[in-house]
């Protein structure tokens, strides 16, 4: 995450914040869909261990979070709905 945090020019305690709230501001999107633009078919940089572990973390949060990858809706407006994605309202009415 720190890497993105550098890339966007913020903390990265701003990111992970950001990560954690239901609504961003119109500038944080931007920023965000930016930066998605720029990196949605890029590999991640795994030279290092470190850089690895990030790896398995961030897939590990996106699995949790019911995140779908890139590509899952390239076409939204003819793809079905991928699979395994959490229902934030389903979350929400289960609690």
């Amino acid at each position: 995450m720190s890497k993105l945090a550098e890339k966007m020019g913020w903390q990265v305690q701003n990111v992970s914040a950001m990560l954690n709230r239901e609504q961003v501001e119109a500038r944080t999107m931007r920023t965000v869909s930016a930066l998605y633009d720029e990196l949605w078919n890029t590999a991640p940089p795994s030279e290092t261990r470190a850089d690895r572990g990030a790896i398995t973390r961030a897939q590990g949060i996106a699995r949790a979070r019911g995140w779908a990858p890139a590509l899952a809706w390239d076409d939204i407006d003819t793809d079905a709905e991928p699979e395994g994605l959490i229902d934030p309202l389903s979350i929400k009415d289960a609690a």
